[in-house]
């Protein structure tokens, strides 16, 4: 399945959100506040506490996740696909049972989607989105964004394969805060070595993490 650009990098969004989340933040000493709330979300996110993880979100932030987590079931079916090809080549008997495990994502996720009015036949617009405004017009085919999204991360977790996904990019380490008023960057770590660059926003007078394709 081909994808512009912004759509497959709102599927990025979800992954990184699983580990980059900010939250409030005191009025002053910014930079230690960013650092102490990333550090804080990321313990809420271990212990399963996806209604706070997502009410530190940006609405931006919220509208990417969204319209990424339209596409989840195809992309792991695709995933799925791609692995039981590949264990015919190698003969990993363990291809398998992960093949089972993102199919059964895949379908899981699927009926959240529908649960929440959003049928195959709604998604056909989705190669039209280029800007913020086309993302928010078409994540609001969600009534309840924060319902949506907690009940997905909650259903990547619960099967093998998203649960080690989720598990990977939390252990993170952030690094080289800079702020520049109401926005700041960082690096994160995580622990194979990897980098990322991450932004956070203030609004409110409170940091939340902020991730966009735009």
């Amino acid at each position: 399945m081909l994808l512009p650009s912004k759509i497959k990098n709102s599927l990025l969004i979800i992954i990184y959100s699983l580990g980059f989340i900010s939250c409030n933040s005191l009025p002053n000493h910014d930079e230690e506040s960013i650092e102490r709330s990333f550090n804080r979300i990321v313990t809420s996110a271990r212990s399963g506490d996806w209604g706070q993880f997502v009410d530190l979100m940006t609405e931006e932030t919220k509208n990417n996740v969204t319209v990424g987590m339209f596409i989840l079931p195809e992309f792991l079916g695709l995933a799925g696909s791609r692995t039981m090809l590949n264990s015919f080549k190698t003969e990993d008997k363990s291809a398998k049972e992960k093949t089972k495990h993102l199919l059964d994502l895949a379908k899981k996720i699927h009926l959240i989607r529908e649960k929440h009015g959003i049928s195959e036949k709604s998604l056909t617009n989705l190669k039209s989105l280029e800007t913020k405004e086309d993302f928010s017009k078409f994540a609001s085919m969600v009534k309840n964004k924060d319902v949506f999204i907690t009940e997905v991360f909650s259903t990547l977790i619960s099967v093998g394969e998203g649960k080690a996904i989720v598990d990977s990019f939390l252990e993170v380490e952030l690094l080289n805060i800079k702020i520049n008023g109401d926005n700041a960057t960082a690096t994160a770590r995580m622990s194979n070595g990897k980098e990322k660059q991450i932004k956070f926003k203030k609004v409110n007078g409170s940091w939340f993490f902020h991730l966009s394709p735009f």
